[in-house]
């Protein structure tokens, strides 16, 4: 472990993790910050109002910082093993894993600051925000902004589930085209943290809002 750069732990006498007491407090506060629906930049202000100094005992809190420890799973006591390499054996450059090396997560490694299902509950909540933040080019389905304006839809499905948005896809099958919407949760995160939202097909879901509205003029 790092832990010059590893914020309210040290190096134990028997050379495993040990937890600084008076940092742990503060690692508990990013987290329940967060979970209150304070944003990284607000978690930020108010660490540096209350006079809590960062790593390396600087008074200037960096947002990286603050949201590495939101998804560090070291707080919550496991270790993802080999997240760096080395390159090689001469230069000695670590190089981050992107996926060229296999990465191993050994729980309960060391004692937890926060619970696991806290660390979770944290992860569940960074997916949500960025559900409801457009997608780069690369990652929309649609090849743009899935909340533009461009879809009736946009920004008004919303799962009953988790809570995030729903985000507009294309389906190819049998050589035809469809436009379904889906949980945002279910799509970058499969069913990590939303379990039984539907799949909406496009075409009858906006006949029934058709129909609806019509009904509703009628009226």
């Amino acid at each position: 472990m790092q832990y010059k750069h590893l914020y309210a732990y040290e190096r134990g006498e028997d050379g495993k993790p040990k937890i600084i007491p008076e940092q742990a407090k503060v690692v508990r506060q990013i987290y329940k910050s967060f979970l209150a629906g304070r944003s990284v930049r607000m978690i930020k202000c108010e660490l540096e109002r209350q006079g809590i100094l960062a790593t390396q005992g600087g008074k200037s809190w960096s947002e990286s910082v603050i949201r590495n420890i939101l998804k560090n799973e070291k707080y919550c006591g496991d270790a993802l093993m080999q997240k760096t390499f080395t390159q090689d054996c001469i230069s000695k450059k670590q190089i981050r894993n992107v996926g060229q090396l296999p990465m191993y997560l050994k729980q309960n490694n060391h004692e937890g600051i926060v619970s696991r299902d806290m660390f979770n509950a944290v992860k569940a909540e960074f997916a949500r925000r960025n559900a409801g933040r457009a997608p780069s080019r690369k990652l929309a389905p649609t090849g743009r902004s899935c909340y533009s304006a461009k879809y009736a839809l946009t920004e008004r499905l919303v799962c009953g589930e988790c809570g995030t948005l729903y985000r507009r896809c294309v389906w190819t099958r049998k050589d035809q085209k469809f436009a379904v919407w889906r949980c945002s949760s279910r799509i970058d995160y499969a069913t990590k943290y939303c379990h039984n939202s539907p799949t909406l097909y496009e075409k009858p879901l906006q006949a029934a809002m058709t129909a609806s509205s019509f009904n509703g003029s009628r009226w």
